[in-house]
């Protein structure tokens, strides 16, 4: 079973999710699990990929991109389909809009609310009710970048 943790940011902007979708990436591959942040599209992947090669502060998160991405790295960036980079992972950090096609095939899914997100958010929380799949929400009011 699938597990889905909404995390609700005080934050309204794309920056902050962003930034947050890194800390997620970042403790994951800490803790030795394999992350799969999945982009809007290529233009949102490009920016996560220049974020990454600066968070946290001092030092970079190691990734891969697309489908070029090395099979040893722990934290893949996926522009808009999870098929861009040709495996999966045990957490998949989703910054689109819908459910991503194949989320069923990850362990975790990772959803991140902000201000114009919130609609949408509560689509995919709809529909993961509907499936079977365990549901948590995180309000984080303060959080370190």
């Amino acid at each position: 079973m699938t597990r889905v943790d909404f995390y609700e940011l005080a934050d309204i902007g794309k920056e902050a999710r962003d930034r947050f979708a890194c800390r997620l990436a970042l403790r994951a591959r800490d803790a030795g699990v394999d992350a799969v942040v999945l982009a809007e599209d290529q233009t949102a992947a490009k920016d996560l990929d220049d974020l990454m090669w600066q968070y946290p502060r001092e030092r970079f998160l190691p990734h891969g991109v697309g489908s070029e991405a090395s099979p040893d790295s722990r934290v893949h960036i996926a522009a808009s389909e999870l098929s861009d980079i040709g495996g999966d992972g045990q957490l998949l950090i989703n910054l689109k809009d819908e459910c991503a096609d194949g989320w069923q095939s990850f362990a975790r899914v990772a959803e991140i609310i902000v201000g114009d997100t919130r609609e949408a958010s509560r689509e995919k929380y709809r529909y993961y009710r509907t499936q079977v799949t365990e549901l948590h929400h995180h309000r984080l009011d303060d959080w370190e970048t």
